[in-house]
């Protein structure tokens, strides 16, 4: 990814785009299956960066910079490459997490739970103040107050997303056990959004759960081939 391509997702991501700039972008991405899988990517970083603390680490790593710290390109570049370093710090984790993901199975029960984790939400560090009440909420979110969290979500009306919107309300439904609403939610995400990978992942989660195998089967046919998705165990939670 070059860094235009990173401005542009993450401006995307973090909701700085204009109306228009966020219709075309997502038209884009629509037609674009590598440019979804980019954008997939940059939202889990930030969001791993958030989530698994790795913003203090990043803060005492010292990347050199031009003595004209003022200039805006120069921070920019920073803030890239900072990122950079944060996927290094994410692999080495993910390697760990998936290591003993694949050499602790106790029970289907937590087994389900290993393999469907929870999404960590997005990262409230770098919201912007015009969208305070989602980001507030998603605060709540990840700190498992998922029906405050919740609440909340449900009195925005614009300002972010809706495919942003109802996903996150769909997770918040998901953790607490409300898979019927869960799904209704899920269901509505397009087949462009970059939720949409996601939303069929949980929704062939909620299917293992409800003992609907064949509905799950079908399901994990259309969720991406990708790391962040172990459709091998979740397979064998199928044939279980």
């Amino acid at each position: 990814m070059n860094q235009e391509l990173f401005e542009k997702i993450e401006s995307y991501l973090l909701n700085r785009m204009s109306e228009t700039e966020r219709s075309e972008f997502e038209a884009r991405v629509a037609s674009d299956a590598s440019l979804q899988e980019e954008v997939i990517t940059l939202q889990q970083l930030l969001s791993g960066i958030d989530t698994y603390g790795l913003k203090k680490k990043l803060n005492t790593y010292h990347i050199p910079r031009d003595s004209n710290t003022t200039n805006p390109l120069v921070r920019r570049r920073s803030h890239f490459n900072l990122l950079r370093v944060a996927a290094g710090i994410l692999i080495l984790f993910s390697v760990g997490w998936w290591y003993f993901a694949n050499t602790h199975s106790g029970n289907t029960a937590d087994r389900w739970g290993t393999v469907f984790y929870p999404d960590p939400g997005l990262p409230t560090s770098m919201g912007r103040t015009d969208h305070y009440n989602f980001y507030d909420a998603m605060v709540d979110y990840k700190n498992d107050n998922y029906p405050l969290a919740l609440q909340k979500f449900n009195t925005i009306t614009n300002g972010i997303g809706q495919d942003t919107l109802t996903y996150y309300k769909a997770m918040a439904h998901l953790q607490l056990g409300h898979l019927k609403e869960a799904v209704q939610l899920l269901n509505k995400i397009s087949k462009e959004s970059p939720f949409y990978g996601a939303a069929v992942w949980y929704k062939t989660g909620i299917a293992i759960k409800e003992g609907r195998k064949s509905d799950a089967l079908k399901l994990l046919d259309v969720v991406p081939d990708t790391r962040e998705f172990n459709k091998r165990q979740a397979r064998e939670l199928i044939e279980e």
